[in-house]
This record gives C-alpha cells, structure tokens and sequence, in this order.
C-alpha cells in the first residue's frame, strides 16, 4: 500500500513539474511567433517597395562630367535642378550611356 501511495505521489509531482515546464515554453512559443510575424510583415514592406522602386526604372544615364563618370538625368528639363543637386557618381563598373539612378 505505501508503495502505490509513493508512486501516485511520484507521478503527481512529475505531471504538475512538466504542466509548468510546458507553460513556460508555450510563452516562448507565442513570443517567437509574434517576433516572426513582425520580421515576415517587414519583409514584405521591404520587398514590395523595393519592388515598386526597381519597376520605376532608370532616371539617368552615366555621363562623363569633367572627367568624372556621373550619372546625369536623361531628361533635358532636369538638367538645370541637377546642376544644384549632389552629384551622383556611377559605378566603377559602368560606361558612358549606361543607366543609372539619380
């Protein structure tokens, strides 16, 4: 009789160690969750804008400027803003007549 006792007493004590063990990991579990949840909607956000960005296309093409390979609007009218604006180098890669962004 007290063999049972202790083993009922036993495994009463594993259940309510292992319920709180459980309780603990299922806060984890919603935190990660909701951490994820987070990162995917912000990926979302950076690819579709960064989606939007790319589909505008090109507003300048790589011109020399002085001896310097700089990416110049190809519309004539806004040549006189980009004469007050920072420049905008191209890539080391690029030639004259490539597309670039201003």
């Amino acid at each position: 009789m007290h063999f049972i006792k202790t083993f009922i007493s036993i495994f009463a004590l594993q259940t309510i160690a292992i319920a709180q063990l459980e309780g603990q990991d299922l806060v984890t579990r919603n935190e990660y969750q909701i951490a994820r949840g987070k990162y995917l909607a912000a990926r979302d956000e950076f690819l579709t804008t960064r989606e939007l960005y790319l589909r505008q296309g090109a507003t300048g093409k790589c011109d020399r400027v002085k001896g310097e390979l700089l990416c110049v609007p190809s519309e004539p009218a806004k040549k006189t803003w980009w004469k007050r604006q920072r420049k905008t180098p191209c890539q080391w890669r690029m030639k004259p007549g490539d597309l670039c962004y201003l």
